[in-house]
């Protein structure tokens, strides 16, 4: 469990934008948006060999990320990695939950970005980082050891984005799932996104793991 955090990591509210850190000329200037569709992904992305691989791409000093207890959003499989030019990504599958009776495509992705040196917007949702723009009506903190925890979501306790500080570093994660159902014109199957949340447990577990 990381020890060290910076002072904003023990502020009562976490949360982070980055108008102006580090952006490339890809970045999406996108305005902030309502609904589990808002979600978008802000830089161009490369796939990344290791974490290493993806924190030297990101121009990070370092990027972790350690296997993941099994979750109630189910069994994780193993850490895949991608970076842009300001952050590094971690995204992993979950097996094993299901909805509707059917299997559910559950992801969570996290996400690592220095802290950057002027002075930012902490009023507003980390969604620079995160790629994501929805407009939660919860907000509230969960600490994790010495770190806390800014947690967002429509019910409080089931977060589906949480950002925290570490150091010099800013995180994210977010989960996501999807599910098969067959089409109303068609014999075929649509994939339809379903919102899925992160309980205190897997929080902690997730933060614990990453650094």
């Amino acid at each position: 469990m990381r020890r060290s955090t910076s002072a904003l990591a023990a502020a009562a509210t976490l949360a982070l934008a980055f108008a102006t850190a580090g952006c490339s000329e890809t970045d999406s200037a996108a305005p902030a948006a309502t609904g589990t569709a808002a979600v978008e992904e802000t830089n161009r992305l490369l796939a990344a060999k290791s974490a290493a691989d993806a924190a030297a791409r990101a121009g990070l000093d370092s990027f972790e990320a350690d296997p993941l207890p099994d979750l109630m959003l189910g069994e994780p499989g193993e850490w895949s990695f991608q970076a842009s030019d300001s952050f590094a990504e971690a995204s992993v599958g979950l097996k094993g939950l299901r909805i509707a009776n059917r299997e559910a495509e559950v992801s969570i992705v996290v996400r690592k970005a220095a802290l950057p040196a002027e002075d930012f917007d902490t009023a507003t949702l980390p969604r620079w980082l995160a790629g994501d723009y929805n407009d939660y009506p919860e907000t509230w903190n969960q600490p994790v050891g010495d770190i806390h925890v800014t947690c967002y979501g429509s019910v409080n306790g089931a977060a589906n984005l949480v950002a925290w500080t570490a150091e010099d570093s800013v995180f994210s994660a977010r989960s996501s799932a999807s599910v098969e159902e067959p089409a109303a014109d068609s014999g075929e199957t649509v994939e339809t996104a379903v919102e899925v949340t992160m309980t205190p447990e897997d929080i902690e577990a997730i933060v614990e793991a990453v650094r």
